[in-house]
């Protein structure tokens, strides 16, 4: 597993929301992908790509915390 701290909309005085990615050898689950940081985004998302299956899970409603999920899923098409 591994975090990365993504800038997002959050409110003050926090600045970022964590990406949380879990893997294994041929699946991966994205735990809230609300950063406004597409590069950010885009850069996890190659990674991800390449496996087999890819989960998303939205702990809740926040916008911080499901902001750049369309463009997650145009990512993995």
């Amino acid at each position: 597993a591994f975090v990365s701290p993504l800038h997002s909309r959050c409110l003050p005085p926090f600045v970022h929301t964590n990406l949380v990615v879990f893997r294994t050898d041929k699946q991966a689950l994205r735990v809230d992908p609300g950063t406004t940081d597409l590069a950010g985004i885009d850069s996890v998302m190659q990674t991800l790509c390449s496996f087999e299956r890819v989960y998303v899970f939205i702990t809740h409603r926040h916008h911080d915390h499901w902001y750049a999920l369309e463009h997650v899923e145009k990512a993995l098409g």
